[in-house]
C-alpha cells in the first residue's frame, strides 16, 4: 500500500539528486544532463493526485498527470490546482475501447475530449494510452 510518507521521502533523494521535467520537456532535453520524468495516471481519485503534487512541488518537482477526460467536469478545480503547482494536466485516454474499435468515432471523441480540456484551461502537449 502506497504511503505519502514514502513518496515525501523519495522527492527528497530525487530533488537531492537530479533536475525533474514535465513529458511534454522529454525531446528538448540534454541528453547528458542529470533529469527525471516524473508521470503519474490518474483514474479515479483526483484528490489524491492533489495531496501527491503538493508533496512534489514542496521539493520543487515537476510531474506530468495523465487525466481521463471523464474525470475533468467533477474535478477541473482540484486539476487546476495540480497544474498551478508547475505540473502539466495531460490526456490519458482510452477512445478505442470506449469506441468499440471504431475509428472514425475514436478519433471524434479522442478530438471532442482534447477540447474538453483546452476548455479547463489545459493545453494538451502530451497524451499516454490508457492500457485496455
Amino acid at each position: 500500500m502506497f504511503v505519502y510518507s514514502k513518496w515525501d521521502e523519495i522527492c527528497k533523494i530525487i530533488s537531492a539528486n537530479h533536475e525533474t521535467i514535465k513529458l511534454m520537456q522529454v525531446l528538448v532535453q540534454d541528453k547528458n544532463s542529470n533529469w527525471i520524468a516524473i508521470k503519474h495516471d490518474v483514474e479515479a481519485k483526483v484528490e489524491k493526485a492533489l495531496v501527491i503534487a503538493k508533496i512534489e512541488a514542496n521539493y520543487n518537482i515537476k510531474a506530468t498527470y495523465y487525466v481521463q477526460a471523464d474525470l475533468l467536469d467533477a474535478n477541473y478545480k482540484l486539476l487546476q490546482e495540480i497544474s498551478a503547482l508547475g505540473h502539466e494536466i495531460a490526456y490519458h485516454y482510452d477512445v478505442m475501447d470506449s469506441s468499440g474499435g471504431d475509428f472514425a468515432k475514436a478519433i471524434e471523441v479522442f478530438n471532442k475530449n482534447i477540447k474538453k480540456f483546452k476548455r479547463y484551461g489545459f493545453e494538451v502537449q502530451t497524451v499516454c494510452p490508457h492500457g485496455n
